[in-house]
């Protein structure tokens, strides 16, 4: 899968429950990410963490991209932080309307317009 890798600096201690509010990268909105399997580095504690209870949780806004960091050890501030983030396949983003005559603006939207339809023929 391809992804993104997006940098933030954390403009104070960021700790437990805190958030880091990363920017999406030019051409890029919360349509263009996979949910999940999102990874974080933290340079100054040396770790790589995988998106999960304990570690960190992430939500796609319509302007930003927020991290909520779920782990024990304050992040100092300063510390510039990456997040890489799993690209929908281009494959995915050509669906509509090419498949079946699929309507909807999104994967799930266009997944469910062809179980209707699968089902209404059943």
């Amino acid at each position: 899968m391809a992804f993104d890798l997006i940098q933030a600096g954390a403009a104070t201690t960021v700790a437990k429950n805190g958030t880091i509010t990363f920017g999406y990268p030019s051409g890029r909105d919360k349509d263009s990410y996979v949910s999940g399997g999102e990874v974080l580095v933290i340079p100054t504690h040396q770790s790589v963490l995988t998106v999960g209870a304990g570690k960190f949780s992430v939500t796609y806004g319509d302007s930003d991209i927020t991290v909520t960091y779920l782990g024990n050890l304050s992040i100092p501030a300063g510390t510039i932080l990456t997040l890489q983030a799993g690209l929908v396949p281009a494959a995915f983003s050509e669906i509509p309307g090419k498949v079946a005559n699929a309507t909807g603006d999104n994967l799930q939207e266009i997944l469910e317009d062809l179980a209707a339809r699968v089902t209404a023929l059943e």
